[in-house]
């Protein structure tokens, strides 16, 4: 029910927007993420403890495939969508065991989804500047594997996210049919999601264990997007 009114509602705003000068392209994105995620292990150790908040920062970036419903004209609605694969490399910086040594990086393969809903601010001739919000949706996975001496440690989360937050963008038409799409956004997120361990230390005890996290991120994303799109329509 609730994603049959997400598309009703962006039918509309595409059909308020005209589908004037309609773009279609690439987005190439780069930026950062500064947050804290909050950990429940499913273990009882009287030397750990199994609630943890670790502080985090990541790099990140994707490569999208963009539509964008007004990209030169003068409507002043603006719609843009994205759809694409990415990265996040994610660094903690506090914890016990398991978020340091090996564990300290962990890097995600991602996908994302965002809609950006904004009015334009300034236009003259084919250039416009425009503000907006923007909803941003990913989910993603990493997997990993060390190795010391006879040592192992493996690491394997799974994870969805949900962001909003402002957008500032600036288009600019360098002759009758591409368009350079230029941004700056930054999205409150919150994620979730869940994390297995598994600990083979025969160098130096001769035992293997297992543990799993549920957690919760709360942090606040920031990108920068370089969109070479193609338009059609009205020129």
């Amino acid at each position: 029910m609730q994603s049959n009114k997400l598309t009703l509602l962006l039918i509309l705003l595409l059909t308020v927007a005209g589908l004037k000068a309609v773009g279609l392209g690439v987005t190439l994105n780069y930026g950062g993420e500064n947050g804290e995620a909050d950990y429940e292990f499913d273990f009882y150790d009287p030397y750990y403890d199994n609630k943890q908040d670790v502080d985090f920062n990541s790099t990140r970036w994707d490569v999208a495939f963009t539509f964008d419903s007004n990209v030169t004209r003068t409507s002043p609605f603006i719609y843009r969508m994205r759809f694409g694969y990415g990265m996040i490399q994610r660094h903690y910086k506090n914890g016990d065991f398991y978020f340091r040594g090996d564990y300290a990086t962990e890097v995600f393969s991602k996908m994302t989804t965002e809609h950006a809903f904004g009015l334009k601010l300034y236009q003259r001739g084919r250039s416009k500047l425009w503000f907006g919000s923007s909803l941003l949706m990913e989910f993603g996975f990493s997997n990993e594997d060390h190795h010391k001496d006879n040592d192992e440690y493996e690491r394997d989360s799974f994870m969805m996210g949900f962001g909003i937050g402002p957008v500032l963008g600036y288009n600019i038409a360098i002759n009758e049919s591409i368009c350079i799409a230029l941004e700056l956004s930054a999205h409150f997120k919150t994620e979730s999601g869940n994390t297995d361990y598994y600990v083979s230390l025969e160098d130096h005890y001769p035992y293997s264990y297992r543990v799993s996290a549920d957690y919760v991120t709360h942090s606040v994303t920031y990108m920068l997007k370089f969109s070479p799109l193609m338009y059609f329509g009205e020129r």
